[in-house]
């Protein structure tokens, strides 16, 4: 009883086995229970080195996959290196490019300002200041890579938005005028708040530009200040159609412009769709 229990106990692991583990395998099976085990133990030691040299050979392929790869990556990281300098140049050279003639156009608009004879020192001031602000983008072309970073630099100071508001307004006046358009400013006090005054212009700048793009000929304009509960408010108002409530969520997305009712793209001359970007 002590000899033939366990061997019994062999050949019952030795058909579990067989059926659970190794599926369609067969033993040839001879009355002999120590050779079936051993045979077993074959089979076993056959499967395992398969799957061994399956695994070696995924391992392989995983690493080829992988060097392959990195070259890749190495490559587009080389291309991309060299495109952001390119970048840099050009951006460097178009500033060089354009500063020089606005130099000039800002240096005579200095001497008619100063010239008695000029009948509307009104556009002169014009001109200078929008060759101020231009001059002022210009040199932003040089920082992009901090915008881009997010590490832009603010200048920071104690500001009127009222004062900022009238600026732009008289900054595009000229443009407003050519569609008969009038532009009101309501603001009931300076309202002084710390903030980047040129970053602000150019944001005033951008929806008023968008506004009169827009807006219908002899329509209006209409801007508007003012204090609530959550803080200080700031609207611009214009009759134009406007942009559908489905399409809001783009609206800040670069050269994305909407469509107009009737689903054609609503591309105006002159407008490339970054003013909100």
């Amino acid at each position: 009883k002590l000899i033939f229990k366990p061997i019994k106990e062999i050949r019952t692991f030795t058909m579990r086995m067989r059926s659970e583990e190794l599926g369609q395998e067969k033993l040839e099976i001879k009355g002999d229970e120590l050779k079936e085990f051993a045979e077993l133990c074959y089979i076993i030691d056959k499967k395992l080195k398969n799957q061994h040299d399956e695994l070696e050979k995924s391992i392989k392929e995983a690493i080829k996959d992988l060097y392959n790869t990195n070259l890749k990556l190495q490559q587009a990281n080389k291309e991309l290196v060299m495109l952001n300098t390119a970048k840099t140049e050009f951006f460097s050279y178009i500033s060089h490019e354009l500063r020089t003639p606005l130099t000039s156009i800002k240096g005579a608009a200095d001497i008619l300002s100063r010239k008695s004879s000029c009948s509307d020192p009104a556009y002169v001031e014009i001109i200078k200041k929008n060759t101020d602000h231009l001059t002022r983008t210009i040199v932003d072309f040089l920082d992009y890579s901090k915008i881009e970073a997010d590490r832009m630099e603010y200048d920071m100071a104690d500001n009127s938005l009222t004062d900022i508001a009238n600026e732009v307004i008289q900054s595009q006046k000229i443009d407003a005028i050519k569609k008969g358009l009038k532009m009101e400013l309501d603001a009931s006090e300076k309202f002084i708040i710390y903030i980047d005054r040129y970053r602000i212009f150019q944001v005033i700048s951008n929806l008023i530009s968008n506004a009169i793009k827009f807006s219908p000929d002899n329509g209006i304009i209409s801007i508007c200040i003012f204090k609530s509960n959550k803080g200080l408010n700031f609207s611009i108002k214009d009759q134009g159609q406007g942009i559908a409530a489905e399409y809001h969520k783009f609206i800040f997305q670069k050269f994305y412009q909407a469509p107009q009712e009737n689903g054609t793209l609503n591309i105006q001359k002159g407008s490339s769709g970054i003013g909100l970007a």
